[in-house]
């Protein structure tokens, strides 16, 4: 989710990690969900990285950050957020404001 907002909101297709993470840590706090260390939301980007829902530029260390960008259509991401009701729905329908 915090990957696809930085796209539909046209900050960039391809993001840092650490925008992305505090754009997670925003979206958690809100929805009263125990926040994930910075290690253990790196290892979730790169799963998803791994499953083809986003893709992965590497950094080259010495500070320079990973990039990650949708591996799909910003549209199916956004077609595939939870619903208004569900867990997460109210930063899912946040998103879908934005496109």
């Amino acid at each position: 989710m915090s990957v696809t907002r930085h796209v539909v909101s046209g900050e960039g297709d391809d993001v840092a990690t650490t925008p992305i993470f505090d754009q997670y840590t925003t979206y958690a706090e809100r929805e009263g969900v125990a926040v994930l260390s910075n290690r253990r939301f790196r290892d979730r980007l790169n799963d998803l990285a791994d499953s083809n829902i986003l893709n992965k530029r590497r950094g080259r260390g010495k500070g320079v950050q990973n990039r990650y960008s949708l591996a799909i259509d910003v549209g199916t991401a956004i077609e595939n957020l939870p619903k208004s009701n569900e867990r997460l729905g109210q930063t899912a329908d946040e998103l879908r404001s934005l496109r």
